[in-house]
């Protein structure tokens, strides 16, 4: 919140050293071994709370959404979502030492897309609708429905908390296919509700009252169900939908501040190149 009102306030340059150093100083604050970031690689007494508490996110356990009590690091900002995406390609390193690794990161989260540009042998660019004017300023202007670049360009796509901002989400899915190469990878993660069998949407909701009572926040479209994995395989992807207990062990899931009700999806265009996880537990 503080940040927020300051960036109104400051030019881009010394808004981003005035972040820096009030991630830093919050790391010294919450300093401690409990707890491990996956996506900066601090060690923190616990993780801070993000999210508003509302009734739709509760009613029908929303995963990733609403009020959680153990959620942003206090280094980087991550979020469980960050943090699962970031743990799983640390289990993969082999992957991106085996050649060059084209990654588009769409709507980019600052600490993750420090973790990405970090890892061998990569080219990295991300992108967002409004590139300056987004929390974490992108590197290009990218629309989601009309990704400008060649079929078969990237290895590894991630855009996290966007589709249910999307108009066209399938129309989304089908370009994130075709840009991605053959056994490319993306991780395509939502909130969701793991009791709502059937995703909730209406194109005639356009108030952001009704969109925050009916979706939990008021700049969503949609609230997905379960039926989720069935959109992005009716897209066709290879979807591959892992708990974070099954993926990282209780020890591991614990220790990184991960939730347990979350599921990953792993989202690849033909059979994932990526193979086996490589020594995360």
């Amino acid at each position: 919140m503080i940040l927020g009102v300051v960036k109104n306030l400051m030019p881009g340059s010394g808004y981003s050293k005035l972040r820096r150093l009030y991630r830093r100083l919050n790391a010294w604050l919450y300093r401690g071994e409990q707890f491990h970031c996956p996506v900066c690689g601090g060690h923190v007494s616990t993780f801070k709370p993000f999210g508003a508490d509302v009734a739709v996110a509760r009613d029908l356990r929303m995963v990733s959404l609403g009020r959680r009590d153990a959620s942003m690091c206090p280094g980087c900002a991550s979020k469980e979502r960050d943090r699962a995406i970031a743990l799983y390609l640390t289990g993969r390193s082999g992957w991106f030492r085996q050649g060059p690794r084209a990654i588009l990161h769409i709507a980019p989260e600052e600490g993750l897309g420090r973790f990405l540009r970090m890892l061998p042998n990569v080219s990295y660019l991300s992108g967002d609708l409004s590139p300056k004017n987004s929390p974490t300023p992108a590197m290009r202007r990218i629309d989601v429905t009309q990704i400008p670049f060649e079929a078969g360009t990237f290895d590894l796509f991630i855009c996290s908390h966007v589709m249910e901002h999307v108009a066209d989400d399938r129309q989304a899915m089908r370009e994130v296919l075709r840009i991605l190469k053959e056994g490319g990878v993306a991780f395509l993660q939502v909130p969701y509700s793991p009791i709502l069998k059937e995703t909730r949407e209406d194109a005639a909701v356009t108030e952001a009252a009704d969109r925050l009572r009916l979706y939990g926040q008021a700049d969503h479209v949609r609230l997905y169900g379960t039926d989720y994995a069935e959109r992005l395989c009716e897209a066709g992807f290879m979807v591959d939908v892992r708990g974070m207990v099954e993926l990282f062990g209780e020890a591991m899931v614990r220790k990184n501040g991960l939730t347990v009700e979350e599921c990953l999806f792993v989202c690849s265009k033909g059979q994932s190149t990526m193979g086996q996880i490589d020594g995360v537990k």
